[in-house]
């Protein structure tokens, strides 16, 4: 038996029911998703009863809702990058924005402020309070993170 949110038995009586949405967000378009996901009903067949005990068919469905990218972190470079490093990033519409780097022992640069829509270079004069070869970044934009490593070498 399947439940809802409450604890309540989600009953069907020949009606469409939604019982989870998945939700993926792409960084940028690069095919069109529903061609690369199958759906199998089979996996659940004789799953679902209606109040009586009787068995209930069940179908799944796929729905695509597009969803406009409103950010987007451009490039990060130099990587590999010896001292220096800048973020080029575009946003559609003015938003806060916060840059970290990090190192494996708990050091970090950080940058932050709010930002007009369009690209913004941030730069980072000097990465050598940061200990390691390898750094990792976050971008957060308003309620968007995005994340990479950035290679530092001697």
């Amino acid at each position: 038996m399947w439940i809802d949110y409450a604890g309540s038995p989600i009953v069907l009586n020949n009606t469409t029911k939604t019982l989870f949405k998945l939700h993926v967000k792409a960084l940028r378009q690069v095919c069109d998703i529903a061609d690369y996901i199958e759906l199998d009903h089979t996996i659940i067949e004789n799953l679902f009863y209606d109040p009586d005990l009787n068995l209930k068919e069940v179908s799944l469905a796929l729905e695509v809702q597009a969803e406009e990218i409103k950010h987007k972190v451009l490039s990060v470079y130099p990587n590999p990058t010896n001292n220096a490093v800048a973020f080029d990033v575009e946003l559609g519409e003015t938003a806060d924005m916060t840059i970290q780097i990090l190192d494996s022992s708990n050091g970090s640069l950080s940058s932050s402020g709010s930002y007009s829509a369009g690209i913004h270079t941030i730069s980072f004069a000097s990465t050598s309070a940061l200990q390691g070869s390898m750094l990792s970044y976050r971008v957060t934009i308003g309620n968007e993170l995005y994340t990479g490593n950035i290679i530092k070498v001697n």
